[in-house]
């Protein structure tokens, strides 16, 4: 009887880790700092008063040919593709589960991070018009995935957006290199999306 009864937890604690390992899991809070400094260097520096609103989870694109999706290495070009190669190999590990930026930035505007459930309560109804109610003169909203680097960490690959309304943005794999310690953006993209 006891082994019968140890053969049926058995089964209901596998069954149930099971279960367990296949539900979607939280994002983890990303805190590399070197990839805030990046996100740092392409965000808008201007001393404008507006607040720049930041989507909370990462966003990033991946190659994949069951959807036509394309990732960094899709779009670098070959002269510079052997510089960024380690870089590439991180992003598309790094970018294989979604994150959650934090409030790291170094940037003189102010800014808010969207999360996911107040961007869902913003865009149920009234879309973007909720939106700017909620932060006029924002000029919508910034999206990245997390920064892929080499092992130094003096080059960098990310995704970066600008997302303004329905048909209204742009968004393009970044290369950036560390020069004098600090980051700087490098030419070498062939591929980006405008609407």
């Amino acid at each position: 009887m006891l082994s019968r009864l140890t053969l049926v937890g058995t089964l209901v604690l596998g069954f149930s880790a099971t279960i367990l390992a296949q539900q979607p899991s939280s994002p983890e809070a990303y805190t590399d700092e070197d990839a805030y400094r990046v996100y740092d260097a392409l965000l808008p520096q201007d001393s404008s008063a507006s607040t720049l609103v930041i989507d909370a989870e990462t966003f990033a694109r991946l190659s994949d040919a069951k959807s036509y999706s394309w990732g960094p290495e899709d779009c670098i070009g070959a002269s510079v593709a052997a510089d960024f190669k380690d870089a590439i190999s991180d992003y598309n590990r790094l970018n294989r589960k979604k994150w959650l930026l934090q409030r790291k930035f170094s940037i003189q505007r102010p800014y808010e991070i969207l999360d996911s459930a107040t961007r869902e309560v913003l865009f149920k109804d009234d879309g973007w018009k909720a939106f700017y109610q909620r932060f006029p003169n924002s000029g919508g909203t910034f999206e990245m995935s997390a920064v892929g680097f080499n092992k130094d960490k003096t080059r960098a690959v990310v995704y970066f957006g600008h997302t303004c309304g329905n048909l209204c943005g742009a968004w393009s794999f970044e290369l950036l290199k560390k020069v004098d310690g600090q980051w700087q953006s490098v030419p070498g993209v062939t591929c980006s999306t405008v609407s």
